[in-house]
């Protein structure tokens, strides 16, 4: 039976999501920012990753699970808020544990700075740096690997100067 047709069967999926549920709850959280709501999106990516199951024709899973997760997380982004003053009726004054934890850790000077990049950039840059090749990461966002391998280079030259780690360039005299 291939790798393919095997996916097709509810048990056979569940060693992938045992592989890559750690993997994608990380990229959830980094992308969300908080831990409740990268668990509710990471769920809602494996829902949806099993439920559509049949759609996955074979190459990288890698790929495949990510661009749902990539898709989720822009969904999510593009649903409306709920109406802020039913929070405010009912909002507890005392900090949570998420602002006590921020308050603990100073500033993030390089998340500072990946925060300042497109979103593309940012995805590209978090997807490189997890080991993705210019590949997979290209399937993921839609494009080629050349926009891949460039995004990644300006990115990093933006991340660099922007943390102050960029030598200045030696200027030759004639």
């Amino acid at each position: 039976m291939t790798a393919v047709r095997a996916i097709l069967y509810p048990a056979a999926f569940a060693p992938l999501y045992r592989r890559y549920l750690p993997e994608i709850l990380g990229f959830c959280q980094r992308r969300l920012g908080n831990q409740h709501d990268a668990e509710d999106a990471t769920a809602d990516v494996f829902r949806k990753a099993l439920a559509k199951r049949d759609t996955f024709h074979g190459g990288s899973f890698r790929a495949w699970i990510y661009t749902i997760a990539v898709n989720t997380l822009r969904d999510a982004a593009a649903r409306p808020c709920p109406p802020s003053e039913l929070f405010d009726t009912y909002a507890d004054p005392s900090p949570g544990p998420e602002e006590l934890a921020l308050r603990a850790v100073s500033d993030d000077e390089v998340r500072v700075a990946l925060a300042r990049l497109p979103d593309a950039w940012q995805l590209v840059v978090e997807l490189r740096s997890q080991g993705y090749r210019c590949a997979e990461v290209a399937a993921t966002v839609g494009r080629d690997s050349d926009w891949v391998r460039l995004t990644h280079h300006r990115a990093m030259q933006r991340l660099a100067r922007d943390l102050g780690v960029v030598r200045p360039r030696r200027v030759r005299r004639a």
